[in-house]
């Protein structure tokens, strides 16, 4: 009995030590930390070599860039989302379009090279790249323009963008530290922080907090590993573009006019007898005509200048709704066929030079590209400066990106007016020469003269201009020249206007144009223009001025000639000439004597 008793505490005493151990085993189980280490590629939900990891202010995304020769690119739609809304992909024609305040960005897929609104540029590498139907972005491209900071780090690639700014928690490891996948012990390992390493600290908890190593990789450390959170604040470098807007200082009352055909054109009077207390009125005048682009125009200047007349505005509507086989969305959605509504019909003046006597011009953005030479006859200066204002005016009528009549077309500035708007006719004719000299080898075609010298008590130098004038005409330069604003009696154009060869203009829309005939008993001016509070560039870039003379309405008919030069690029002065008197707009009364009004859309064959 006493032996099988043994027995027995024998066995329970051996079924107890078992037990512990391994009540013990379960508890340094339990509380034992593991040492797994979680596979960052796997992590990252990398399945490719070239394959890169979003990290975006503390979150790792589903999207993923792509390394290319070393280089990061990212996908559009996340670049759109994320980055810059302002960047646009054209799907169509493969083209990457961005707008600055001064400058349209263009970049086609797998070129190195893009456009800056007129001018050409080589990036070193490829700015666009498509991958199974997918555009990827360089990310440096992107960063040149939009508000964030990034940080590529490898093994394996991931970058860490940051676009949030201001007040963000950090706190530093007490010594060295595991951070694991997910709070507690037993989760996996991504990474050893390092003592004293900082992270930033994304959310608190009781036992657990959620970090970010400065390598991008997200996880939770014990709360007693780490400092006592601290406060820091994160600042952008980055400058936007502050777009200006044309505004008026007073406010707007508008009404809609529907116009369907030139004659209910004139009905105007009776509308607005009609209405009371507007200062705008809208006429439905311009719509999409096909998919290509092309406007039809019922456009009236008679309309205008009844408006005017009235002290009313007139702000004419493009529609979509008249042609019923327009489909807006083909047009607005192919890059082509936008710039072909643009530029009317994609002519943008390119491969035309003109040249322009003025008091110089300042380098507004909105010139960029544009300025082929500058030489200062009155100074000596060798950079380009405008003391006065009217040269970078009458320049950007031409050119300006946004609002020039030949966005394309280069401009050799010439000064010969002083700070005052004053100048010699010695300067004026030295200019003439250098021209006349070297008209062929600068493919100069155009002369815009917005220069009057009232008859000179020195015949010999009106002369002299008048020869030079005549002689470049003789050699293929179109000159156009302003009439001046010392009408509207008769004899009033200024020099070089009264000039039998060239195209001078008036202002139809200015009382004080000058007006002929000459006394050669020439008819001038021939040709009118608008010239009455044109907006165009001032003297600091984003800045635009109103100015009122026939000075303004002379660049309008030199930028419609620069057009029709670009589609027809033999064409002879005495040419272009006939081409304005054929496809102007007849004048009223109030400008016997001139043949008319330009109309650019005829001018140049739209319609």
């Amino acid at each position: 009995m006493k032996k099988k008793s043994h027995s027995i505490f024998a066995v329970l005493a051996l079924a107890l030590v078992i037990a512990a151990a391994i009540v013990v085993f379960a508890l340094i189980r339990k509380y034992t930390p593991s040492k797994e280490h979680e596979d960052l590629t796997t992590y990252y939900h990398l399945t490719n070599s070239d394959e890169v990891a979003i990290v975006l202010n503390n979150e790792v995304t589903s999207s993923k860039a792509r390394v290319i020769d070393g280089h990061i690119y990212i996908d559009y739609d996340f670049v759109h989302d994320n980055l810059n809304s302002r960047f646009y992909w054209d799907n169509n024609e493969n083209i990457l379009l961005y707008a600055t305040t001064q400058n349209l960005i263009s970049a086609q897929a797998e070129q190195t090279s893009y456009m800056v609104t007129k001018s050409s540029a080589d990036y070193g590498r490829k700015i666009v790249t498509i991958n199974s139907d997918t555009a990827y972005i360089d990310l440096d491209f992107v960063k040149e323009y939009s508000d964030f900071k990034y940080k590529h780090v490898k093994d394996p690639h991931r970058i860490i963008i940051t676009s949030q700014w201001g007040k963000y928690q950090t706190a530093t490891a007490k010594k060295n530290a595991s951070l694991r996948v997910r709070g507690g012990i037993k989760s996996p390992i991504l990474k050893k922080v390092s003592s004293k390493e900082e992270v930033t600290v994304i959310e608190q908890g009781d036992n657990w907090d959620k970090v970010m190593t400065d390598d991008g990789i997200i996880g939770y450390m014990q709360k007693r590993m780490l400092s006592s959170v601290k406060e820091k604040t994160r600042k952008s470098d980055f400058t936007p573009d502050t777009f200006a807007h044309i505004k008026k200082d007073y406010n707007i009352c508008m009404a809609w006019h529907q116009v369907t055909n030139q004659s209910a054109n004139n009905a105007v009077s009776s509308v607005l007898a009609n209405t009371r207390g507007i200062n705008v009125l809208s006429p439905t005048w311009f719509y999409l005509n096909d998919n290509n682009g092309n406007i039809a125009n019922l456009a009236s200047l008679n309309y205008v200048n009844y408006c005017h007349n009235q002290g009313i505005e007139v702000w004419a509507l493009v529609s979509n709704l008249e042609n019923k086989n327009v489909d807006t969305t083909e047009v607005l959605t192919h890059t082509s066929k936008r710039q072909n509504l643009v530029y009317k019909n994609g002519y943008s003046g390119k491969n035309v030079n003109i040249a322009v006597l003025d008091t110089g011009v300042f380098k507004h953005k909105q010139l960029d590209g544009c300025i082929k030479h500058f030489m200062d006859f009155v100074g000596g200066k060798e950079t380009c400066y405008d003391d006065n204002g009217h040269g970078t005016h009458v320049c950007g009528i031409l050119s300006a990106a946004d609002i020039g009549m030949a966005p394309g077309a280069g401009l050799y500035v010439f000064k010969v007016l002083d700070y005052l708007g004053m100048g010699q006719t010695s300067d004026s004719i030295r200019a003439l020469k250098y021209i006349k000299e070297n008209c062929v080898r600068l493919n100069i075609k155009i002369l815009n003269f917005s220069v009057g010298y009232l008859p000179c008590s020195d015949t010999a130098e009106r002369v002299k201009i008048l020869k030079l004038i005549d002689e470049l005409w003789d050699i293929g330069v179109v000159v156009v020249a302003a009439a001046g604003n010392y009408g509207p009696a008769p004899f009033s154009v200024t020099v070089p206007g009264i000039s039998r060869k060239i195209i001078t203009v008036g202002s139809f829309d200015d009382i004080r144009s000058g007006k002929g005939p000459t006394d050669c008993c020439i008819v001038k001016p021939e040709i009118l223009a608008p010239g009455h509070d044109i907006i165009s560039l001032g003297t600091r870039d984003g800045t635009y001025v109103r100015k009122t003379g026939t000075s303004m309405a002379t660049p309008i008919v030199s930028g419609a000639i620069a057009l029709l030069l670009e589609k027809n690029p033999n064409m002879r002065p005495e040419t272009v000439k006939l081409a304005l008197y054929n496809t102007c707009d007849r004048a009223g009364d109030s400008h016997k004597g001139s043949w008319g009004i330009i109309n650019v859309d005829k001018l140049v064959g739209i319609l």
